[in-house]
């Protein structure tokens, strides 16, 4: 199976809540939210990566698609892929693929980290752990992407990336309930300042926090 480039029309769904996980897939252009039951949950930007868990199938694990997406815009291109040509991707030299599925995991983690420790800033035994946690994860990410050249490696670190993404959104959603507020992003935006203060290159959270806000400007209620 090869890669697949779908074009989608305003409001079209790209997937649908409860379909098999077969492909994931990377914006091109344009931009598609993401959808739990009547609620926009996330927006996803160009070179973001959707739908990693279909890489579990390879492992012989079934995967089901846990939100629908849909296009926010005419126009919007997505590329799909399938597992074994994200297997194959080990075999490029740049291994683009697998760095960005794996930056935006990173992204991930670094806005939930952000998020609750930007809550929390008055109780270093959450908002200090959180910050550590993030902080470590951005300085060595780039060391350890680069020597990725097996795919056991490469599924090692995706796990690792995959089970903190998911860890630290639960941790957000039990202190902060499921979709935190937009006062929070805002304070996480600062902490970006504040923690990095443009020494360190990290426009995967930048992205990350910047699509957060568009949710919230979008539309933060239920959609009907």
């Amino acid at each position: 199976m090869s890669n697949r480039k779908v074009i989608l029309s305003k409001d079209s769904n790209l997937w649908e809540t409860g379909d098999p996980a077969k492909t994931l897939a990377i914006v091109e252009s344009g931009k598609l939210g993401v959808r739990v039951g009547k609620r926009l949950v996330g927006i996803v930007w160009p070179n973001m990566v959707v739908g990693e868990v279909a890489l579990f199938t390879l492992e012989g694990e079934h995967a089901t698609r846990t939100a629908t997406l849909f296009a926010l815009e005419d126009w919007t291109t997505v590329v799909e892929y399938p597992p074994d040509r994200v297997k194959q991707a080990g075999d490029e030299q740049q291994h683009t693929l697998w760095n960005a599925i794996l930056s935006t995991l990173l992204g991930q983690i670094c806005r939930n980290c952000l998020v609750v420790a930007a809550a929390h800033k008055d109780q270093p035994f959450v908002s200090s752990t959180y910050r550590a946690l993030m902080h470590s994860l951005v300085q060595h990410h780039k060391q350890q992407f680069a020597v990725l050249t097996r795919w056991e490696d490469f599924m090692r670190t995706f796990r690792f990336l995959y089970a903190t993404r998911d860890f630290t959104q639960a941790t957000q959603a039990a202190l902060l309930g499921p979709f935190g507020d937009r006062e929070h992003i805002l304070k996480a935006s600062e902490i970006t300042r504040e923690m990095f203060q443009g020494k360190v290159d990290v426009p995967f959270l930048n992205d990350m926090l910047s699509a957060e806000k568009e949710r919230f400007e979008l539309d933060d209620r239920p959609l009907a």
